[in-house]
């Protein structure tokens, strides 16, 4: 069983289990191009991109080549543009995954623009399963996947993103899930989406998609505005809204007889069979980060939304906010997307951070990302019961690493990356919990193997 370990012990465990320290390759400082500071990159290795806005050879149709490597801005998305300056005469688009990358391999904090291609208009997943992570993708267009295509057993995860205003000329004019490409969709905002045929924000062929804590909203297309499902698709809608979205056929939700679509905890505008699912206004407010957050009194709005504290009760709750004063949500987790609320992830080495105050407080987990281990520290102001318990990113149990009594003041856990089997887990994206009373906090950390 795992238990609260001191400072010592934690410093010293980090020591032995993590090994050779990843490389950090600027881009442009030290590489021209995006594709450069890839091409120098081995495994493990993080290529930091600097603000700007990049164009031509180099930085467009980029290609990760199977490594297992971290790309990601600086200063996130608003900062670090990627123009791929796509027409139907000179096709274009960001990324391109098709040498068998998994979750290891990272594009994060991006705005991809302009891209133009017959499949994936800013992303094509060809038979690989990247980490897409709180990317902006914008103004994109390919006859399949507006934004982003996943064929051919892609299980992408696709967390924390804003897609908007893509055009898919044929159909998903956001994402297009197809062949046997079960992809994570988790946490994003899909809105303004267009699609010719069908599938306006999400279409699912031959494919079943976990789908949670998504806002779909504006999208359109003739059949399913916000998810359409056809060829034995069965994708699972959980925690989302789907409101405002247009079809001649399935405004929000569309399957062809042969799929269907499971939804359960969602807000669907018409209504939608399934568990804790609504069909009320959601009552969007605009906030510091865009339009789509939730009315809620504690915030200052007149009115609560039907959406608050209405998702399932076993879902993890982000340390994200849907309150335009930006208070983390807290348990039970509210409906539809979170705009997020933390800073972005440090990645230069630095010292373990202490908790300074003697409020409760829940720290990020440093290393982030880690391969084999990471410590999480805590505080409480009283003597509690404490539980810390690791989740996967369907919300999934994986371990808990505390649970019992613990005194005031400052600890720490160490999680060595394994389920509760002992069993080491896989790459990708994870939620840590702390529960004491009544209080929840959670964060988020990444494992990249």
């Amino acid at each position: 069983m795992k238990v609260v370990k001191s400072l010592v012990c934690a410093g010293a465990m980090l020591c032995f289990s993590l090994g050779v320290e990843a490389a950090v390759l600027h881009v442009p400082s030290e590489h021209p191009t995006i594709q450069a500071g890839i091409d120098a990159a081995v495994t493990g290795d993080i290529v930091l991109v600097a603000d700007g806005t990049y164009t031509g050879d180099g930085n467009r149709d980029i290609d990760f080549g199977g490594k297992s490597i971290v790309v990601r801005s600086e200063n996130g998305p608003e900062m670090t543009v990627i123009d791929c300056q796509g027409t139907p005469e000179d096709p274009h688009r960001g990324f391109y995954f098709h040498t068998n990358e998994e979750s290891t391999s990272v594009v994060q904090g991006f705005t991809i623009v302009n891209g133009w291609a017959y499949l994936g208009g800013a992303i094509l997943c060809c038979d690989s399963s990247p980490t897409i992570l709180n990317n902006v993708m914008m103004g994109n267009t390919a006859e399949g996947g507006g934004a982003i295509m996943c064929r051919l057993n892609s299980h992408a995860t696709i967390v924390g993103n804003t897609i908007t205003q893509n055009h898919g000329s044929a159909c998903g004019g956001g994402i297009y899930c197809l062949s046997g490409s079960s992809v994570s969709i988790v946490n994003n905002l899909i809105t303004e989406n267009t699609a010719l045929y069908c599938g306006g924000g999400i279409r699912c062929n031959e494919s079943s998609p976990m789908i949670a804590g998504n806002t779909l909203v504006g999208n359109t297309t003739h059949y399913g505005g916000g998810i359409c499902a056809l060829q034995s698709s069965f994708p699972t809608v959980l925690n989302c809204i789907l409101w405002g979205d247009s079809a001649r056929f399935g405004r929000e939700v569309f399957d062809d007889g042969t799929s269907s679509v499971t939804v359960t905890y969602s807000d669907v505008e018409g209504g939608k069979e399934g568990e804790g699912n609504l069909d009320a206004d959601p009552l969007f407010v605009s906030g510091p980060q865009g339009d789509y957050y939730l009315s809620q009194i504690d915030a200052g709005q007149p009115e609560e939304s039907p959406c608050v504290n209405r998702g399932d009760l076993t879902s993890p709750v982000p340390n994200a906010a849907t309150r335009t004063d930006e208070v983390s949500d807290i348990w039970p987790v509210d409906m539809g997307y979170h705009y997020s609320i933390e800073e972005a992830v440090q990645v230069d080495e630095e010292p373990l951070g202490e908790v300074d105050t003697p409020t409760m407080c829940l720290a990020q987990n440093y290393p982030n990302p880690f391969s084999s281990a990471t410590a999480i520290a805590y505080s409480l102001p009283d003597p509690a019961a404490v539980r810390i318990a690791v989740y996967d990113i369907r919300g999934a149990l994986i371990s808990t690493l505390a649970s019992g009594r613990a005194p005031a003041g400052r600890h720490r856990v160490i999680w060595d990356g394994t389920d509760r089997s002992g069993h080491r887990v896989g790459s990708g994206v994870y939620f840590y919990c702390l529960s004491v009373d009544h209080h929840k906090e959670m964060k988020r950390m990444v494992i990249l193997r």
